[in-house]
């Protein structure tokens, strides 16, 4: 990998050229198709971490897509850290932050939430957090619109503002999917199947409202708009090999080199 000093950076080579709405067509069309296969069951099995008969029920190759989406997430999360603290250039730099949030707006818009969040995360990461001249050199418009961002999937009172955000969309939707399955999570091992012999009806229920809320999301289909002919090929291919940096300290370390600690 050649150093960033010495190479425009991958988002910026396609973006300069393609509009963020495009961009956001074919990350909502891949995090759609992997969801359009997250059945019930699968995220059920997975949950119960019963592998042998998730392989003998439904075959590696089903349940791999829940797999896939969530791995997705954790690659657009790195992959707007790692474009940052690549571009050792201020303006360039901003530049790409202000593409990030335009970017999760899009994705908010069009109600990929999980995609939403993985941006505003990477945004949040503290590699970038900490590049006080990128943030001071955006315009006010923008970081308002982060703030609001940062607000929504804010974790405190069990992502209660996400929950209530969720609540008044009409599908389709692509869910933050980690915390489903957090809730199955939490349904699932924080409660007993059965007590007394009977079956727990209670913690039916409450695994049961995780899935009305998935089935609710893919109740319809996910229309986009064409993207442009000529950018197709390139964007697909693209996104398909995001490049990512995932180890923390390592984009620490970038983030230090082009904004160095202020003594």
């Amino acid at each position: 990998m050649a150093p960033p000093s010495l190479r425009l950076t991958a988002l910026e080579s396609v973006s300069v050229r393609v509009p963020c709405s495009d961009l956001r067509n074919h990350r909502s069309k891949r995090n759609g198709y992997y969801c359009s296969y997250c059945s019930s069951i699968i995220i059920i099995i997975i949950v119960q971490g019963d592998s042998w008969r998730r392989r003998r029920l439904l075959g590696t190759v089903i349940t791999s897509n829940l797999d896939v989406f969530i791995r997705r997430f954790n690659e657009i999360q790195y992959w707007v850290v790692t474009e940052i603290v690549s571009t050792t250039n201020l303006t360039k730099r901003m530049s790409l932050v202000k593409k990030f949030i335009k970017l999760a707006a899009f994705c908010k818009e069009y109600q990929n939430l999980n995609a939403f969040f993985a941006i505003v995360m990477g945004l949040s990461n503290t590699a970038v957090s900490r590049l006080s001249l990128t943030w001071d050199k955006l315009p006010s418009k923008f970081r308002k619109l982060f703030t609001e961002y940062e607000a929504l999937i804010d974790p405190s009172r069990n992502h209660r503002a996400y929950r209530m955000s969720v609540g008044k969309l009409q599908p389709p939707v692509i869910p933050f999917m980690p915390l489903l399955l957090k809730d199955m999570t939490f349904a699932h091992e924080g409660n007993k199947t059965s007590l007394d012999g009977l079956v727990n009806f209670e913690k039916m229920h409450m695994m049961a409202q995780t899935m009305r809320t998935v089935r609710f999301c893919r109740s319809r289909h996910l229309v986009l708009d064409p993207p442009s002919p000529k950018n197709e090929n390139e964007i697909r291919n693209y996104i398909r090999c995001f490049r990512t940096i995932d180890n923390q300290r390592v984009l620490n370390s970038m983030s230090q080199k082009v904004e160095p600690r202020r003594s």
